[in-house]
Formats: C-alpha cells, structure tokens, sequence
C-alpha cells in the first residue's frame, strides 16, 4: 500500500489519528532528511509508545509525535505534501464525513494528497467455517448495526463508500484500489487474536438474529481446546478486503 503511493524523498506527511506510530514508520522508510513524517493522535499514551520505539531508530529525525484532535488537525494550511488517514472514517458519522475531509484538505497543499486507508468488513472469510454460516452472520451483523447503532459512530462497510465520499468531499482525480489481506497457518499468537477478535464482533453484534444452533457453530471455531476450532488447521484461510482512497487537493 504504501509502495503504491509512489511517496517522494522530500515529502512532508501527516499520519493523522497515527496510534501506536506503525504507518508513521513505513512512511518515514520512504522519506529522506529532506522531508519530515508527523504523527498526529489524542492519546498520549499511544504516542508515549511511538516515541518510546524511536530509541535507536535510525529514522527517529524524520518523525515526530503530536498531540491533539484529528478532528482539528492543529496546523497551518497548506502544512503538507500527503495527509493519511488510516482507519478512521469508520468512526466518524457520514453526515460528518465531508466537514473531516475538508479540515484535512485545509493542511494539505495545493496540488498535494489526500489519502484513506479503510476496510469493508462485508467482504470477510474464515474457511473452512460454510461460506453460508460466514454470510449470514455477517449479514447480521449488518443488521444489528442498522436497527440497533452503537452509542459510538461505527461503520463497519465503509470501505465502498470511501470513493464517493473524496469525490463529494471536492476533490480532483479521486482513484480507489482496493488490497485482499489476507492470514494463512502457521498464525502466530498475534494474529490469532486479531482474527478471533473479528469473528467475536461479528457474532456479538448478529446474535440476536442467528439461531442457537448457528451461534454456537460460530463461537466453537474460534474457542482454543474445542475439537471444531478452526485457527489451527492447516486448511485454515482468513481474508479481508481494504480499500485506499486517493484524492489531489
């Protein structure tokens, strides 16, 4: 993903809403002393950890960490080459979406980028669980999010909207790529919880509309000592698609 982005030596980026700092340090493998990688987050406990992984970085003059609101990027205009925002339209209410993205191309530079890295939680496997099992939890999860919404903005589909959202939001040449990711055996520790933990929202949030029989289906591949957990098998296949949206100020 960041490859495609085809990142400049000199470029000045913002990884807003950057977290623990791990897309802050793939761009800044990309820029040189010319130019500079800004981490942008709320939490100051998130960032106390991207700073602390700085210690003997050969990269640590390229980036920085700040604190504050990525819903008010607190720069001057036109500050940036390339703004990034990684997960995290998902959090924020469509009707809010376009007012974001204008606060993100007031920091960017004219004829500079825009760029959204999202995922779409429709388009999700875990083999070999029946692809009709698969389909219809998260059908139901659907469902759930619709008619019951969580008290927090949460949109578990945005990844198709992300296009339409750059292009409404005024941008030019606005282009959308979208990357199968993909787990195969052997999982490490770290990347069993990642998947469980997708597949325990998704049944949390389809429970009220699955079956008994197909809830308990569900939770026993994904329940470590059970005879159907799946995450061992050899023939065990986790995918999910994320899309990057790329607009030109």
């Amino acid at each position: 993903m960041v490859d495609a982005l085809h990142l400049r030596p000199d470029d000045r980026i913002l990884d807003s809403a950057c977290g623990p700092g791990l897309w802050t340090r793939l761009f800044a493998e990309k820029v040189l002393a010319g130019g500079k990688v800004i981490g942008l987050d709320s939490s100051p406990e998130l960032l106390d950890y991207a700073r602390a992984s700085l210690i003997d970085d050969p990269l640590a003059d390229v980036m920085e960490f700040v604190l504050g609101d990525f819903h008010d990027p607190p720069f001057p205009s036109e500050s940036f080459d390339v703004v990034f925002l990684g997960n995290c339209l998902s959090y924020i209410s469509e009707v809010d979406v376009k007012g974001l993205l204008h606060k993100h191309k007031k920091v960017t530079r004219r004829g500079g980028r825009v760029v959204s890295k999202e995922f779409d939680g429709a388009t999700v496997i875990f083999h070999p669980l029946p692809p009709a099992l698969t389909l219809k939890v998260v059908a139901s999860a659907a469902r759930g999010l619709e008619e019951a919404p969580a008290a927090t903005a949460f949109d578990n589909f945005v990844g198709r909207k992300t296009h339409g959202m750059f292009w409404k939001a005024g941008f030019k040449n606005v282009s959308t790529r979208s990357y199968a990711i993909q787990k195969v055996p052997p999982l490490t520790p770290e990347a069993k919880r990642y998947i469980t933990g997708n597949a325990n929202w998704y049944a949390q949030q389809a429970a009220p509309y699955l079956s008994t029989d197909e809830r308990q289906q569900w939770e026993e591949a994904f329940e470590p000592g059970l005879k159907q957990y799946i995450l061992d098998g050899e023939d065990f296949y986790f995918c999910m698609v994320e899309t990057v949206t790329t607009g030109t100020v």
